[in-house]
């Protein structure tokens, strides 16, 4: 990993790997939520801010011409209870990152400028839960899919008929 990419991460020596864990997963962060994962990434976490927000920690597997790391990466987004959430991006969450690294001391170094925590994270007006939409879509696609196959059965022994 270039030193250019590694700009705004935190970087954690590989032998605190354990005690990360145990400080973000004591902080509330499960690593069980279905997330995406990036290249390199060796453990990642998700916790609820808010009723509309959850935060995103990432570890990374990194390395330079001198030695192996950990670089951590940190984010907030609209929560994926939420249509929304395809919608706005996420943003850099870095202070209250440090805030758990300080408690839990666990030494740390910042590469390069951290992005600014945004003081005013732009987000809907109105969210929009997706399960009911679901659960309203769900059986019409069903019933058409189910109307298109008994044509399709019906067509096929028409053919076969003759």
């Amino acid at each position: 990993m270039s030193q250019t990419s590694m700009t705004g991460c935190i970087k954690v020596d590989k032998r605190h790997f354990d005690k990360l864990i145990w400080a973000f997963e004591r902080e509330g962060f499960d690593p069980h939520v279905l997330q995406t994962r990036k290249p390199r990434q060796l453990w990642g976490g998700v916790k609820k801010v808010d009723y509309h927000n959850e935060w995103h920690i990432r570890i990374l597997k990194a390395s330079d011409e001198y030695e192996d790391f950990l670089l951590i990466e940190s984010e907030i987004e609209v929560s994926r209870e939420w249509l929304e959430h395809i919608l706005y991006p996420s943003d850099p969450y870095y202070e209250p990152l440090l805030y758990i690294l300080y408690s839990h001391n666990i030494p740390f170094q910042i590469m390069g400028n951290l992005p600014p925590t945004p003081n005013l994270v732009k987000r809907p007006l109105q969210y929009t839960e997706w399960k009911p939409l679901l659960l309203i879509t769900l059986p019409i696609c069903v019933g058409t899919a189910l109307i298109w196959a008994s044509t399709k059965v019906k067509e096929n022994s028409v053919h076969h008929d003759n």
